[in-house]
């Protein structure tokens, strides 16, 4: 995804998180607006409750996300605006996320001969390009309407339980663009985003085959590869 795919991107990440002005089945306007502290100017969110099931906890993460974008000050400077929506995600979106797993996974078999300094290095960067992708998509959506499809329920896949949210986003041309988040449940019991698949493009794979890329690229150097992942990053 390059390019002209960046703007399709952040677009569907802030429909599929519910950034909208209407909304569907298991997902209801909210209409509890979030306090906002007036010197840091910066939203007050409640915790996430990571152990509720799969589907109330993407719920509850649209329904905090929404309250907070209505409750938006509306004569935040750019930047205020950037600061106040990097809250938003930091509190509602990070904790729901496996950001170390998915970083293992992107990757591969870097990873075993990654040192740990490299290996945290990438799951910070990681982290932080992801999340810049979400704060960005609170500022670009365009009145998409969102669904979510019935809850096909927990599966026992070997010692974990998994599941998925499969969600429809309506975009304004008319057509339908399917998002399925893939949780499962951690040691602690709490659901963690551990992959999203948009419009058909599976976000973890993606991020995988950019890893092995400037890997490639950069002959095996995996320091190289960390220097160089915002730049690549930003242009999927």
């Amino acid at each position: 995804m390059r390019g002209g795919m960046r703007k399709f991107w952040v677009v569907m990440v802030a429909a599929s998180l519910g950034v909208i002005s209407t909304a569907v089945n298991a997902v209801q306007t909210a209409d509890a607006p979030v306090a906002v502290n007036a010197a840091s100017k910066e939203p007050t969110i409640a915790a996430i409750d990571l152990k509720q099931m799969p589907q109330q906890l993407i719920d509850d993460v649209i329904q905090q996300v929404l309250q907070a974008f209505k409750s938006r000050p509306a004569d935040l400077s750019k930047e205020e605006v950037k600061h106040y929506n990097q809250v938003v995600v930091e509190k509602t979106i990070a904790p729901a996320v496996d950001f170390p797993l998915i970083a293992k996974r992107v990757m591969a078999g870097s990873y075993k001969t990654a040192t740990e300094a490299q290996r945290h290095a990438f799951t910070e960067l990681f982290r932080e390009s992801l999340l810049s992708t979400y704060r960005d998509g609170m500022s670009a959506y365009s009145n998409q309407k969102v669904e979510l499809d019935p809850f096909s329920g927990v599966k026992q896949q070997g010692d974990r339980q998994r599941a998925e949210v499969n969600m429809k986003v309506y975009g304004a041309d008319g057509k339908v663009y399917p998002a399925v988040y893939a949780l499962y449940k951690n040691d602690q019991g709490e659901w963690k985003l551990e992959n999203l698949t948009l419009n058909g493009v599976n976000v973890g794979l993606t991020f995988r085959n950019q890893f092995s890329e400037i890997l490639k690229q950069q002959k095996g150097d995996i320091d190289k590869v960390i220097a160089n992942w915002n730049a690549k990053a930003a242009g999927f």
